[in-house]
C-alpha cells in the first residue's frame, strides 16, 4: 500500500496502467510504479497549500494538480519538474483534468466557476459561469465535446466544451451539494454524486433523472460509469464502493397466449 505524508485527496492510473499519480493534503503530489508500489516521484515547488486533486494527461507526459492556493500546476511527470502555472481562479481549485485530446485542462473552484485552459501556454480559453455556488467537480465527455460540472448549490450543469455555452436544463434533484459527475461512455448519459448519500442517473441530451441510487450511509465522494455503460461504481466516505446496474431494470413482458389450434377435419 502507497501512502503520501498525509490525507490522500484524489488517486488516478496514468493511461497505461504502470503508474498511479496521489493528490494530498501535504501540498504535494506524487507519482507512484503501481507494478512495484515503492517507487514515488514528488511533485513539489508548485503549490502552496492543499492539493486536492491529480490526473495524467492523455499520453500520460504531464499530469495537472488543483489547489486550495487558487492554483492549477502542470508537470512532467517524467522527471516531476513544474511545466505550467495556471493562475485566475479567486479561490480553491477543487478538481482538474486533461481534455481527452490533451489540448485543454479543465479546472473546477469555490469561485463559482469552472475554466478552459490551453494546456500548452496556460492561458485561459473559457469561463464556466452559471452555478449559485462552488463548483465541486468538472469532467469531459469521453468525445471532448461536452463538460458536466456538480456543485454546492445541489445541481450539475452541462457545457458545450468549445463555445462555453451552457445546456438550456440544469441537473436538478439532489438534495445536497453534487461532489462527483461523470458522462456515460455515448454520452447519452450522466452520473452524479451528492453529499445526500445518493447518486442519481440523468439522461444528458434532457436532464430527465433516470435511476436513483440509495444504498451509501454517508456523502458520495466519487461516481463513474463502467467502460460499457451498462454499470455504474460509486464511493462513499462510509468506506464502501458499490457497483450498480446503471440502465432501467423493467421485468420482461408476459409471452402471449397462444391460441389452442383445433385439428382440422378431414
Amino acid at each position: 500500500r502507497v501512502r503520501p505524508h498525509n490525507s490522500v485527496a484524489s488517486a488516478r492510473f496514468s493511461p497505461d496502467g504502470r503508474q498511479v499519480v496521489t493528490a494530498s493534503w501535504d501540498k504535494t503530489a506524487r507519482i507512484w510504479d503501481a507494478r512495484k508500489a515503492v517507487a514515488e516521484l514528488r511533485l513539489e515547488g508548485g503549490h502552496s497549500q492543499y492539493v486536492n486533486d491529480a490526473a495524467f494527461s492523455p499520453d500520460g507526459a504531464r499530469v495537472v494538480t488543483a489547489g486550495d492556493d487558487k492554483l492549477a500546476c502542470v508537470w512532467d511527470a517524467r522527471t516531476g519538474k513544474l511545466f505550467l502555472t495556471l493562475r485566475g481562479h479567486r479561490e480553491r481549485v477543487s478538481s482538474a483534468v486533461f481534455s481527452p485530446d490533451g489540448k485543454r485542462i479543465l479546472t473546477a473552484s469555490n469561485d463559482k466557476t469552472a475554466r478552459i485552459w490551453d494546456a500548452a501556454t496556460g492561458r485561459t480559453l473559457r469561463e464556466l459561469t452559471g452555478h449559485r455556488e462552488a463548483v465541486l467537480y468538472a469532467s469531459y465527455s469521453r468525445d471532448g465535446r461536452r463538460i458536466i460540472t456538480g456543485g454546492e448549490d445541489n445541481e450539475a450543469r452541462l457545457w458545450d466544451a468549445e463555445t462555453g455555452r451552457q445546456a438550456a436544463f440544469s441537473l436538478q434533484g439532489h438534495t445536497a451539494p453534487v461532489t462527483s459527475v461523470a458522462f456515460s461512455p455515448n454520452g447519452h448519459r450522466a452520473i452524479t454524486g451528492s453529499l445526500d448519500n445518493t447518486a442519481k442517473v440523468w439522461d444528458a441530451n434532457t436532464g430527465k433523472e433516470l435511476l436513483t441510487l440509495k444504498g451509501h450511509t454517508q456523502e458520495i465522494t466519487t461516481v463513474e460509469f463502467s467502460p460499457d455503460g451498462r454499470s455504474a461504481l460509486t464511493g462513499s466516505r462510509d468506506g464502501t464502493l458499490l457497483l450498480w446496474l446503471a440502465t432501467e431494470w423493467r421485468k420482461p413482458p408476459r409471452p402471449a397466449a397462444t391460441a389452442a389450434v383445433s385439428p382440422t377435419a378431414r
